[in-house]
């Protein structure tokens, strides 16, 4: 969003911040940070992980909206899961990487969190908690699959002290915002608040600049 005013009103989105919010219990979401994912024709399996390993919050109730740009069957490689896996520490403190879900894989209850995988429709709209674990297979099609991605806080969530593997999300998306205390930096608005706080974000927001998070690209 910091870069393309025409993706705005989708990252911003008051019906999807709400959607977020019902689906966690919240009565208003910030922005932690969108994502535009690539998968190239022909690139490789994403291996099983979890996000929250990376997020330096107090809260677990973060969740990440997943929307394919366009029709993914399977053979596309669109995200999938592990059912009930926001239950079960499989590895939690394991970063993505082929060897940590080998690791995952010799948990005695990984048999158990059988795969959720499906097809999606362009548009879909997918939701999953920072500690639901997920990946997705190669995309095995000639045409590159694209999906949109927005993380939503809880509003009120409080930064923590990053540990080693979450000091490049604290530095990235999280400026100004000081451990203990409420999240609400200008790359963080509000998106949707139960008493029409959020009325204005849009308006509200800095033009674009080549930025992506507190980083000038070229």
């Amino acid at each position: 969003w910091q870069r393309r005013a025409d993706i705005r009103p989708l990252v911003f989105s008051a019906r999807l911040g709400r959607v977020a919010a019902d689906a966690v219990g919240a009565t208003g979401v910030r922005l932690y940070h969108d994502q535009a994912l690539v998968k190239e024709a022909g690139g490789g399996r994403t291996p099983w992980h979890c996000d929250q390993h990376y997020w330096p919050l107090d809260t677990d109730r973060a969740i990440t909206i997943w929307i394919p740009l366009q029709d993914t069957p399977l053979e596309m490689g669109p995200v999938r899961f592990r059912r009930r896996s926001h239950h079960v520490d499989l590895g939690r403190g394991l970063a993505i990487s082929a060897e940590g879900e080998e690791q995952m894989r010799r948990h005695p209850r990984w048999a158990e969190m059988e795969p959720d995988e499906q097809p999606f429709w362009a548009g879909d709209v997918s939701l999953h908690t920072g500690w639901t674990f997920h990946g997705a297979r190669p995309n095995a099609t000639g045409r590159d699959r694209l999906a949109m991605t927005m993380i939503y806080l809880p509003d009120g969530t409080r930064l923590t002290e990053p540990t080693a593997g979450q000091t490049f999300d604290r530095r990235a998306w999280l400026p100004d915002a000081e451990a203990g205390e409420p999240i609400d930096s200008w790359l963080n608005p509000l998106v949707w608040a139960a008493d029409g706080a959020h009325a204005g974000t849009l308006d509200r927001l800095p033009p674009p600049a080549a930025m992506v998070c507190t980083f000038t690209v070229p």
